[in-house]
């Protein structure tokens, strides 16, 4: 373990693929906190390898089949 995850409060990037990114983004709504960044974090460029973001993309896409007579003039 490479240390304990260090929110800041302040404006700045986030690492959204971090395996911590819940557990900040909780911490952040307890404190009522608008933003936060990772410069300080150990995390700051970890990545979740559960994380598969092009299958989360893809399935991501909803799509629905209307009956055929919907769209016909009356």
């Amino acid at each position: 373990m490479k240390g304990k995850r260090r929110p800041v409060y302040k404006k700045g990037e986030r690492n959204a693929l971090c395996p911590h990114y819940g557990e900040c983004l909780d911490e952040a709504i307890a404190k009522s906190w608008n933003y936060w960044h990772c410069l300080e974090c150990p995390y700051k460029s970890s990545r979740d390898p559960s994380i598969d973001l092009l299958s989360t993309i893809e399935g991501a896409i909803s799509y629905y089949e209307l009956p055929t007579g919907l769209w016909e003039e009356a």
